[in-house]
Parts: C-alpha cells; structure tokens; sequence
C-alpha cells in the first residue's frame, strides 16, 4: 500500500500543478486505460509506476474541474431553520450578547455576532483559532459521541444476555422464547459495535452541514471518516497512507 500511496502523492501534487492540454474526455479515457493497466500488472514496480501516471492523470482532471459547482449550497440552506431554532434556544438559556456570539460561533459556525472589539480581543490574545470552527471542535465532538453513545448501547445490547441470567426464565415458557428470540436476533458485538460506529458518523456529516461546510469542518470530517471505518477494518496506522487520501 505505501508504494501506491507515495504515487499518489507524487502524481497528483505534479498533476495539480500543470495545466490540461487535453480534452476531459481524451484524460477519462487515458485514466481508465492507465488504471486498467496497473491492476493487470504483475511487477510491482511497473505497476507502481502506471498508476504514479494515472494519479498524475488525476491531477489534471482536478484542476480542470475545480470550478465546477458541487450544488450543496440547498443542502446547507435546508438547514438554516434548525441554526436559527438552535441561536433562539442559545437566548432562552439566558445566554446573550457578547457570549451569546461566542457561543453561535463555537457551535454553529455563525461569526455575524462577533464584534470588532470582541475579535480584536481575541486575536491579541492569540485565541482567534477558538472562534473559528476546526478540526479541534470535530475531533472533540467525535469522541464524546463515540464515548458516550458507543458505552450507553454496549449497555443496551448486554440487557437480553442479562435478563436471561437473572430473570426466571427456566420456569415460565413464554418468557423463555422471548428472550431466546431477541439473542438470536442480536447482531454480534462487533457488528453491532460497527453499527454505532456508522450512526456517529452519520451524526458528525450531518453537523458539518448544519454548521455550514467550511473547508477546515469538511477536511476534519473526512479524516475522522477514514479514521472511523479504518478502526471497523482493523486496520493498522500508516502515515503515508493517511496523507494520502
């Protein structure tokens, strides 16, 4: 995997740096060829150095289609209602003025609030950074989920194997079955552990659409993905590979 990585890097950095001279149709084509050739390869090495041309290929295509709109700007307005519900409930709380901003800002992503003295306050102190949603607020976010969501339904998935054990399931019929039923239903635990780990980061996307989907949230989010369905793999850390994707 790290040969692939170093390509990728390598390819796509030159790749980003120069610009097309060919048709988008002509650089599909040659990336689907170029593909193609690399996984049909049997040396390693030549290998390697096909898809270092094809992520090159990659590049070009990116730069090409930079300016292509993504059409998220609906997405991120449907849930202007549930920002403006979430500020409203920030005042019912008695939280107001210069802290009522800080908060939005924090949480929401909404700045607007914050006054010029307010963020010059800030910047002389050198905690602009806090203001400004990041990778930090995600990360932190992201673990107490994972913390606290992933203990609460460990607990949940142990109440059938529980009951079975203390309830007098032996003596009454009925509840017996019952409780035989739901354990086989009951995915395994690490299935189920996998479950949770889907719905965190289901919740996490979709906070980075309430807040708006600023570059540093979306960039943070993405990693978090990988880190996510890498621990679900079981698979091991490695640096290059990270910075590659």
């Amino acid at each position: 995997m790290r040969p692939l990585s170093v390509a990728f890097i390598i390819g796509l950095f030159a790749g980003s740096v120069v610009a097309p001279e060919l048709s988008l149709t002509s650089l599909y084509i040659l990336l689907i060829a170029l593909f193609l050739a690399g996984i049909f390869l049997q040396r390693e090495g030549l290998r390697t150095l096909v898809f270092l041309f094809a992520f090159f290929v990659v590049g070009v295509i990116r730069m090409a289609i930079a300016d292509v709109p993504l059409h998220l700007d609906g997405l991120v307005v449907s849930f202007e209602p549930l920002r403006r519900e979430l500020s409203d409930g920030f005042v019912c709380f008695g939280i107001s003025g210069d802290e009522n901003a800080v908060v939005n800002a924090m949480v929401l992503g909404d700045k607007t609030g914050i006054s010029h003295q307010l963020r010059t306050v800030y910047s002389q102190t050198g905690a602009s950074h806090v203001l400004a949603l990041s990778g930090m607020h995600l990360a932190i976010i992201y673990f107490m989920l994972s913390w606290l969501v992933m203990r609460t339904m460990l607990w949940v998935y142990a109440i059938p194997e529980l009951l079975w054990e203390k309830l007098p399931v032996e003596r009454n019929v009925k509840l017996r079955k019952a409780v035989r039923l739901l354990l086989r239903l009951l995915p395994s635990e690490q299935i189920f552990r996998n479950i949770i780990s889907l719905i965190i980061l289901l919740a996490i996307w979709l906070y980075v659409i309430l807040v708006g989907m600023s570059s540093s949230v979306v960039r943070s989010a993405v990693m978090l993905s990988v880190y996510g369905v890498s621990r679900m793999l079981f698979r091991k850390t490695d640096t290059i590979t990270v910075l590659a994707i």
